[in-house]
């Protein structure tokens, strides 16, 4: 049989054959080399150029070690392995910084769409390289692969299954499949492949993991994925890499400037141009590059990284104001806009240069794994990890990132929009 080997920075060699690599040549998931892992968070962290596709790589990898570790069915590894390598073909330009626009206005995510592409609903390669290239459902279905089977194990908890994954959950179809778990769940590849990858390729030593003490330490019980007890402390420092990756690399107040600028200019022509979500990195620019007065602006902006600079900002901590009034009335994009409009018009500034941010309701959307209960661990009954370390329950208070609201614009506005922030966002 014929089989590839590609060199992974993180992983070493990977060994693709059969379903995976005539997988691994679709342009669904060869146009992951030209998107961006971490958005615009290169303009602040350098080396942070990696792609969806070397994350989509590495998380197969990982879901294939825990389903052989956890002495899964020959059937129910290839699933898994199916899964954690389409999981991301989704995603639109500059990974998730678009999202929560894109899905304020079609109540559609990254994995929403994976789900459309995988089942043949939608076709993102409209004019494809070559006519023997099949689509994503094609390969799958000459490979004895249901794609819906795969779509609902990429969607998780989401959905309802209409089929049976694995004989675990013919008694109670309600289950949540211990296959999706090892593509969602508290410790699962996807998680653990983008802490290692970003971690790595961004120079923070914060998401540094023990992988393979972890993965030892995974078992599954009652179709639940778990932990043994002597891998509490693998599991502590998980969370810990993830809540500081958070903090200091994915909410970086400039990380978090540069990826609201390039979202208010895709924001008035994603609406009616959705096809823009199925664009690559380099696309998507050049189509911001021939738009309005006002994206070629912003995007000229982004690509000399002439960023707006932090005007305002108000700690999660914040207690002075009432701050989840604030909070629930901006996450809605009308009223944020209404907002963004009266700072403007107050400062004397041109619109759409004084921007607020909301970091919460993207986290929610983007990482979900933030909000959900702690690693289960398994000594006879499952208890929470909470309940063996402290610094497990203190992470869950953790506020991540530590501010709730920032205001952001062009360095010569940064005077007259402070003094009138409080006014205008708190009126």
């Amino acid at each position: 049989m014929d089989y590839k080997v590609i060199h992974d920075s993180l992983h070493g060699s990977i060994k693709l054959e059969g379903i995976f690599l005539e997988l691994m040549d679709a342009p669904e998931l060869q146009r992951l080399h030209h998107i961006r892992q971490l958005g615009m968070a290169y303009l602040v962290f350098p080396g942070a150029n990696h792609t969806r596709f070397s994350h989509s790589l590495g998380t197969y990898f990982i879901a294939s070690q825990i389903a052989e570790e956890l002495q899964l069915s020959e059937n129910d590894q290839r699933i898994v392995a199916v899964a954690a390598l389409l999981h991301d073909i989704g995603h639109g330009p500059f990974s998730h910084t678009l999202e929560y626009a894109f899905h304020s206005l079609h109540r559609i995510n990254h994995t929403d769409q994976t789900s459309r592409i995988i089942t043949g609903e939608i076709d993102i390669i409209p004019q494809r390289p070559h006519v023997e290239r099949h689509t994503i459902a094609q390969i799958l279905e000459d490979y004895d692969t249901h794609p819906k089977e795969v779509s609902e194990l990429i969607q998780g908890m989401k959905v309802p299954y209409e089929w049976t994954l694995t004989p675990w959950l013919e008694d109670n179809p309600q289950k949540v499949s211990p296959l999706t778990q090892i593509i969602h769940g508290e410790i699962d590849a996807d998680q653990l492949d983008y802490l290692l990858r970003d971690s790595y390729y961004t120079g923070v030593a914060y998401g540094v993991v023990d992988l393979p003490y972890l993965l030892h330490t995974l078992e599954l019980h009652n179709t639940t994925l778990s932990i043994n007890p002597k891998g509490v402390e693998a599991a502590e420092a998980l969370l810990v890499a993830r809540s500081l990756m958070f903090s200091s690399v994915y909410y970086h107040h400039a990380v978090r400037i540069a990826e609201t600028m390039l979202t208010r200019a895709a924001e008035d022509t994603l609406g009616e141009h959705p096809e823009i979500m199925a664009m690559s990195d380099g696309e998507f620019f050049a189509y911001l590059e021939k738009g309005t007065p006002y994206q070629r602006d912003l995007a000229a902006r982004l690509r000399y990284r002439n960023l707006f600079k932090r005007v305002y900002m108000v700690s999660a901590e914040e207690s002075e104001y009432p701050l989840q009034d604030v909070i629930a009335e901006l996450s809605d994009s009308e009223s944020r806009k209404e907002k963004e409009h009266t700072l403007c018009r107050k400062a004397g500034i041109p619109q759409g240069f004084a921007l607020i941010d909301i970091p919460e309701r993207d986290i929610s959307l983007s990482e979900p794994r933030m909000a959900r209960p702690s690693i289960l661990v398994y000594d006879g009954e499952f208890r929470r990890l909470s309940e063996y370390t402290p610094t497990a329950a203190a992470l869950q208070k953790r506020k991540v990132p530590s501010w709730s609201l920032m205001v952001s614009s062009p360095p010569e506005y940064v005077k007259k929009v402070r003094r009138v922030c409080d006014k205008v966002i708190f009126s």
